[in-house]
């Protein structure tokens, strides 16, 4: 351990102390000379100033002694548990069981454990229980495990890693986009069902979430089949009464079908309710993901949306021409800079008007009016723009990477939000093309885009249209300018507008859907509803005259059930009694958090006494009756299959769990970690690793010795006292 020691530096530091400390000892026997102490308490004083010496000595000579140490590392290797809920309890035991046998057989290695779920985190298995009854690791998303797996090993080192999991994802990249970090060999171990049945699927529901009176509405909805060749029909209840009923035959494996249902007429406000149901009859096996609920609010108030821009475009008259006629929305020209006091939903910008003030300054007042409830659509014309869409945008970042080109337009088939028939599908192949940048981007979340760029005819991923939430309002960019020739080409072509109208029409409905028609009192519920079983967070707002938030009143918050088939969801005649939340106050809104909840529809009403003003708001809260990590039924190991093999390591299929005893199921899992454990062996270098380590190691490198210097002064000086001077 210790290799050698500055012999003169400790001696001379010595010598000077004893040298010194007899100095004093004789000092304090000429001092003392007339007063009567015993000789036993004189050795104190003397004790104590010799370690002072002796320690500031070795503060001024620094002597060291040098330590030598052989220091042993083993190579790392992670155990990597699928924790999400869609792995049985029976499944989660025998990943538990392999983790266990994994780790006796690699002794000369350091075994690690981390579980993952919606993101990855280290503990035991007592710590996996306490993460899912919390709720947050539900859903599975390999591409955190695959981001955490390459920070490890550019950080910290990492040899090899076993993934074991069901297969089961519904959250993140695909799982066929992701790679394991070179270097690191990567085996796997799969349980549960793989079989691929027969299965149909609510994969998207869109629907007009407000709907004016007097007006009907659209349903669109996503269909997805697998290995079924049958008849599928889907069905549409709007308030428990059928509104749509359609069939399809499936033409091969993976389609995805398109429908659209009419909402009726609605005549009276309030809350609607809506239920998908997907039928495919005996061949299907699971039918969980099937079904799905969510509900509309019929208003009796105009949407407004204001146009404004530097110079009169002729796009905002095309805008205003598609939207006569069309009682939902309401279009109007407004001056920039009172746009907050125009009693407008939505806005329209074409190009940011440069009195707005600075980049900064844009962007503040933008982002407090989206905070109120408002949206804002920014249709850029220079520079300046694209600072402000940087700036609100978390989407995408835009720069000017090219002149202005001619962009044509192709509407995005995988979003639900959006969509035409195919009669005007076809005419957006001929429209005329947009003045925009040639971009290089992508945008997070692909569901939102509704558009793409089409060069020369075939389509791109660049988008050119795309919509973000923002608070509680929406963010939309067109990047194209120029679209008031499409409405003059589809009149000359076609003698009518129907497609150029829809497009506004549908975009603008989109982008005022999240606007508030109460300003001063708001519910914010999670955008898709909650999992069954879930104790959702809801929030309230309170906001004064000039919108800023009011934290000094005391809303009310109370929670109903409502009947399967309720036929007015305003109304509480025939529910179950109202449960009042309590609510606690936040930094700028107020929270109240519900038990969990059974799956259903649930009336979510607010209310606030402000002297003589009474304001209250309603909503309505979905319960889906299935999580959506269990919506994802379908397992696909073969992916971890091919990665294992591209890494040089193994995948094992432990099946689902036999009805075997509990000695061939454990049994059956060693055999399984000894295959893997002797591929890591044998592939990976894991003797261990010594290395020798060599210091010079000084005394006052320790905190605590420079604290028994200041202490032996300290204790001298009162030891003194108490003796009394000499």
């Amino acid at each position: 351990m210790v290799a050698g020691v500055q012999w003169f530096g400790w001696l001379l530091s010595i010598l000077a102390a004893l040298l010194l400390t007899g100095f004093q000892y004789y000092w304090l026997i000429q001092s003392a000379r007339n007063k009567t102490l015993t000789e036993r308490r004189w050795v104190f004083p003397v004790i104590f100033r010799f370690t002072a010496w002796i320690l500031l000595f070795l503060l001024i000579q620094g002597p060291w002694i040098t330590l030598h140490s052989v220091i042993e590392s083993k190579p790392r290797v992670i155990l990597y548990l699928d924790s999400s809920e869609s792995v049985s309890r029976n499944d989660k035991k025998r990943i538990a069981i392999a983790a266990e046998k994994l780790a006796e057989l690699l002794p000369s290695w350091h075994v690690e454990r981390y579980y993952f779920g919606a993101d990855v985190w280290r503990g035991t298995n007592g710590d996996t229980a306490r993460s899912i009854n919390n709720g947050w690791v539900k859903s599975t998303n390999f591409q955190r495990l695959f981001e955490h797996q390459r920070q490890e090993r550019f950080k910290y080192g990492l040899e090899a890693a076993v993934i074991m999991t069901d297969g089961i994802a519904n959250d993140g990249l695909s799982t066929q986009s992701l790679r394991s970090p070179e270097g690191v060999l990567v085996s796997g171990i799969g349980v549960g069902d793989t079989n691929q049945y027969a299965d149909v699927v609510v994969k998207s529901l869109w629907l007009n979430k407000e709907i004016f009176v007097g007006n009907s509405g659209e349903i669109e909805l996503v269909v997805g089949v697998k290995n079924a060749k049958s008849l599928v029909t889907a069905k549409v209840y709007v308030q428990g009464a059928v509104v749509g009923n359609q069939s399809f035959i499936p033409s091969g494996n993976g389609e995805s079908k398109r429908l659209i249902f009419s909402i009726p007429k609605q005549l009276e406000v309030g809350l609607k309710s809506v239920k998908v149901q997907l039928l495919l009859g005996e061949f299907e096996k699971i039918t969980v993901n099937n079904e799905r609920l969510s509900a509309f609010k019929v208003v009796n108030n105009k949407k407004v949306i204001g146009l404004v821009g530097e110079t009169i475009d002729p796009d905002m008259g095309a805008i205003r021409r598609a939207l006569q006629g069309y009682d939902p929305l309401e279009s109007k020209l407004i001056s920039v800079n009172e746009f907050e006091k125009a009693g407008v939903d939505a806005l329209i910008m074409f190009g940011v008007p440069l009195s707005m003030g600075s980049t900064a300054v844009i962007v503040q007042r933008l982002k407090r009016w989206m905070d109120l409830g408002k949206s804002v659509m920014i249709i850029p014309k220079k520079e300046l723009d694209l600072r402000v869409i940087n700036e609100l945008s978390t989407a995408a970042e835009l720069s000017i990477s090219a002149p202005w080109q001619e962009t044509q337009a192709a509407i995005n088939a995988a979003y639900s939000g959006f969509s035409m028939d195919e009669l005007l599908r076809d005419r957006w192949t001929k429209f005329p093309p947009l003045q925009c940048l040639l971009q290089n981007f992508s945008i997070v979340d692909k569901s939102k885009i509704l558009m793409y760029q089409r060069w020369s005819g075939v389509k791109t991923d660049i988008p050119l249209q795309w919509n973000e939430s923002y608070g509680k309002g929406n963010l939309m960019i067109c990047l194209g300018s120029g679209f008031w020739r499409w409405g003059l080409f589809e009149q000359k072509q076609y003698q009518n507008q129907e497609g150029f109208q829809q497009w506004v029409r549908r975009s603008l409905g989109i982008l005022s859907a999240g606007s508030s028609d109460n300003e001063r009192l708001s519910i914010e519920l999670p955008g898709d509803g909650v999992d069954i079983g879930v104790s959702p967070t809801i929030r309230l707002i309170y906001r004064d005259l000039d919108g800023v938030a009011n934290m000094a009143v005391t809303p009310s918050l109370t929670l109903t059930k409502l009947d399967s088939k309720p036929k007015d969801l305003k109304s509480t005649s025939n529910t179950n009694a109202s449960i009042k939340i309590s609510i606690q106050k936040n930094d700028a809104h107020f929270e109240g958090r519900t038990f969990p909840l059974e799956p259903g529809l649930y009336k979510v009403s607010a209310s606030v006494n402000v002297g003589n003003d009474y304001f209250d708001d309603y909503d309505l809260l979905v319960v889906n009756s299935v999580s959506k990590e269990k919506m994802g039924v379908a397992a696909d190991l073969q992916w971890l299959n091919t990665l294992t093999k591209t890494s040089g390591g193994t995948f094992a299929y432990l099946g689902e769990l036999e009805k075997a005893s509990q000695k061939g199921e454990v049994e059956k899992i060693s055999s399984v970690a000894v295959g893997i454990a002797n591929n890591i062996k044998n592939t990976v270098i894991a003797d261990r690793i010594l290395s020798d380590e060599t210091r010079n190691w000084h005394w006052y490198e320790l905190s605590w010795l420079l604290l028994a210097l200041v202490s032996a002064l300290s204790l001298e000086w009162s030891f003194r006292k108490w003796l009394g001077k000499y």
